[in-house]
């Protein structure tokens, strides 16, 4: 027995964006109840909530810190929601069923802090035999690129262009379905700066510049096609099957990206980048103005590398980088030493560098 499945309700968790978008239903794109039966799917779009945890070895690990995320980084603008649907092929592989966007997109629809849903309708009906049919779904937000151009850096970045996948068998006969969870993945780094308690008294950061970023990248991970769930990719060396690592290549490195200001009590300096793959001949450089509390007088410094001089880290998507700068030299170029946390997808949990 065939029956037919036309909508598809993906349930959103957690999104702090404050938008809802509704779209009405006309007469002419109503669904064609006709011999058909209706499914609703509900899917749990996640970033991970705990700063500690542990992904399996090597597995990509989802980043966030919802207590001081300010609600730019988990933005979606409605209408650049797209959503992907794919049909088993019965041979382990998928084809191309639809791409809703759109009118398809029919609603956007705050439920809680946590949740929003989304409601998305087929434009043709998806044939589900007796035993179910498998599909895969990917989520793309905040971005109109093809999936393997690369994306420029807009003069002011409106939103994180965002990525998931996730797979689900649809069964015949039923009017709500949980297909389980999506991992969301940011396609930029997040930096932060700041001074240590110690040396806020004496001197305070005035700007900062981060060079040698890529002024393009790609709004996908490498290898996204190739993976049912978006916890299949691994952040390890390019020899790896799942490799995802994906910056531009050959990069392209321009005058680099200004920090912002935070707000609140203990303001700090952050920024966003696409990803990067650092290099000795184009590194990636922290530029830094710092300006003496008593006397008013402005230092500038730059840092290129660490203690032992190597490079700056790679910029690899959806991770923080968090720069604290621990002591002040003024009377040396290199005079800044910093404390550096980088949550780190390749093995999980946190990690502190010295520079």
């Amino acid at each position: 027995m065939t029956r037919f499945a036309k909508y598809i309700y993906i349930l959103t968790a957690p999104i702090a964006a404050a938008a809802i978008l509704t779209a009405c239903s006309s007469s002419d794109d109503a669904p064609d109840k006709g011999g058909s039966s209706l499914s609703e799917i509900s899917l749990s779009v996640v970033f991970s909530g705990s700063e500690g945890s542990r992904a399996g070895e090597n597995k990509w690990e989802v980043i966030d810190r919802p207590h001081d995320a300010d609600a730019f980084e988990t933005r979606i603008a409605p209408a650049t929601i797209k959503v992907v649907v794919y049909e088993s092929d019965g041979h382990g592989g998928y084809t191309h069923f639809e791409t809703l966007s759109g009118p398809r997109i029919r609603a956007l629809t705050y439920i809680d802090s946590d949740t929003y849903r989304l409601v998305a309708a087929f434009n043709k009906n998806i044939a589900l035999p007796s035993e179910g049919t498998e599909i895969k779904v990917m989520v793309y937000a905040n971005d109109d690129v093809e999936p393997d151009d690369p994306m420029a850096l807009p003069a002011e970045l409106k939103a994180i262009p965002m990525w998931g996948v996730t797979t689900a068998r649809l069964m015949p006969g039923m009017t709500y379905q949980n297909i389980g969870d999506i991992n969301m993945l940011r396609a930029y780094a997040k930096i932060t700066l700041d001074l240590d308690p110690a040396l806020q008294d004496s001197y305070t950061i005035t700007a900062a510049t981060v060079e040698g970023v890529n002024y393009a990248g790609h709004t996908r991970p490498k290898h996204y096609e190739e993976v049912e769930h978006t916890t299949d990719l691994i952040y390890a060396p390019a020899t790896s099957p799942l490799y995802c690592f994906n910056p531009v290549s050959p990069a392209v490195s321009g005058s680099g990206v200004n920090f912002k200001k935070s707000q609140g009590k203990a303001p700090h300096y952050y920024a966003y980048a696409p990803e990067t793959a650092n290099s000795v001949t184009e590194p990636i450089t922290l530029t830094i103005d710092i300006t003496e509390t008593g006397s008013g007088t402005s230092h500038t410094f730059t840092a290129t590398a660490d203690n032992d001089g190597s490079p700056l880290a790679d910029l690899v998507r959806n991770h923080i980088y968090d720069y604290t700068i621990t002591s002040i030299n003024i009377n040396a170029d290199d005079g800044l030493r910093f404390k550096a946390t980088i949550r780190d997808m390749e093995k999980g949990g946190e990690y502190n560098y010295e520079y």
